[in-house]
């Protein structure tokens, strides 16, 4: 007997920002070990990197690379909230990708913030002010015998690195 269940949304969390002043997509993710930052979101404006000791990244379908190149404190704006980043590692995202800038693990341990999965909402106190942010992605999957068949092109991920000894 076959079961599914349809989710109306996706698990991922898509927030809408801005990242030193330009229109940015962003993948809140706590499988994320860093913060990385889309390698065509840097060229496609000119952002300044500079050269960080190596990580070495892999994904979940076990291709490791090796970064060393960040783009370092930088200004991110969620609405009216304002951030300022102090790392995050330039990987070549697929152009496809859905999203410029994955906020990993330091960035949620630093903001702390309230996630509401089944409101799709994210909540951050910062200086005694409530900041709330609705998920922006409205993506369909079915889950059909532990398998998802994803539908409008959803990518399933895993990003973890490790900073190389020198």
């Amino acid at each position: 007997m076959t079961t599914s269940r349809e989710a109306d949304k996706s698990s991922l969390l898509f927030l809408d920002g801005k990242v030193n002043d330009y229109q940015a997509r962003i993948l809140i993710d706590c499988g994320a070990s860093h913060n990385f930052i889309s390698e065509n979101f840097v060229k496609c404006h000119d952002l300044p990197t500079s050269s960080v000791a190596s990580v070495s990244v892999a994904v979940a379908n076990g291709i490791k690379s090796y970064i060393g190149q960040a783009l370092v404190n930088f200004e991110l704006q969620l609405d009216q909230f304002n951030d300022r980043i102090a790392l995050a590692y330039i990987f070549p995202i697929k152009s496809d990708a859905n999203y410029d800038l994955i906020l990993g693990l330091p960035w949620l341990f630093k903001n702390n913030p309230h996630i509401d999965w089944k409101k799709r909402t994210i909540t951050i106190t910062s200086n005694h002010e409530k900041y709330l942010f609705k998920s922006t992605n409205s993506y369909k999957t079915t889950i059909k015998d532990n398998i998802v068949d994803t539908i409008e092109g959803i990518d399933n991920f895993l990003i973890n690195a490790k900073q190389l000894s020198r």
